[in-house]
């Protein structure tokens, strides 16, 4: 794989460095584009409205503040945010520092330009990649922001470890990842959300028709530790750190192997389509 840095910029927004990772397309069953190449600049635009008010409010039922306060929690100084959407929620999240080092990345052009002017302030790199395959990135982060990622890869869960232990090996020792993705087994979809399940899942926008709360929990205790996972109407918010002591991931699937899964926590939240507050945990 080669990497080619060129320097960009765009009317009204700082210059950044824009990274163009070369490689070989993924397998046929495993193709990417697909779940991104929705997301032109018209509908970048609808973005907002349709997806994080209309969408998670009455489909998923886990209204958008619910998933920004999980920015605000686990956002660090060095931040890379993989699948960045409209940049919504790095915009009006509270970064714990005045100047954070930030880091777009999405196989996605539109994507990433809409979402480097919304931040323009942070002055952002730009990386166009896909996170099914491995990084080359020199640099490490304190966190990194997977919000509503994993429903739009392909694949099983199983596939989709592949993206955990890719952006793993780009954590500082005790970073955090942490994101959100919309389940498509073991909850309960209501009418609406059921529509859209299966319209998004033909087209092929997500990949979600067999994710479930286990092989979620699997793919993340297979490549990182302290795993926590929060339900929120049918959407598993979760965040987990790097393994102390893994440098590959054939080292963190040797640790995983001696992890008990009752090391993960999750804590359900009844989902109604104003909030969803904490009623308890349970250990899986």
């Amino acid at each position: 794989m080669s990497t080619t840095l060129r320097e960009t910029g765009h009317s009204g927004d700082t210059h950044g460095l824009e990274a163009s990772l070369l490689a070989s397309p993924p397998r046929p069953q495993l193709d990417t584009a697909r779940g991104q190449a929705v997301y032109s600049p018209l509908v970048l635009h609808a973005y907002d409205f349709w997806v994080l008010n209309l969408s998670c409010r009455w489909a998923w039922r886990c209204p958008s503040p619910v998933l920004l306060e999980q920015y605000d929690r686990h956002v660090g100084a060095s931040h890379l945010d993989v699948g960045v959407g409209s940049g919504y929620f790095l915009d009006r999240c509270k970064f714990p520092v005045s100047s954070p080092r930030l880091v777009l990345c999405d196989l996605n052009p539109a994507s990433l330009a809409f979402a480097a002017r919304r931040v323009r302030r942070y002055a952002p790199v730009r990386v166009l990649h896909d996170v099914m395959q491995p990084f080359t990135l020199p640099e490490r982060f304190d966190s990194i922001g997977l919000g509503f990622l994993l429903h739009c890869l392909p694949g099983n869960m199983a596939d989709k470890a592949r993206a955990l232990s890719n952006v793993a090996e780009l954590l500082k020792p005790g970073g955090v990842v942490f994101g959100s993705t919309i389940l498509g087994q073991g909850v309960a979809h209501e009418a609406f959300g059921r529509r859209l399940l299966r319209l998004y899942n033909r087209k092929g926008i997500f990949g979600n028709a067999n994710d479930s709360l286990p092989e979620l929990e699997r793919a993340l205790q297979a490549n990182l530790s302290d795993v926590q996972i929060e339900l929120c109407g049918v959407v598993a918010r979760f965040s987990a750190r790097r393994r102390a002591g893994c440098a590959s991931a054939a080292a963190n699937d040797a640790a995983a192997s001696a992890t008990s899964p009752s090391s993960t926590t999750v804590t359900r939240r009844p989902a109604s389509s104003q909030v969803c507050s904490v009623s308890g945990s349970e250990k899986s």
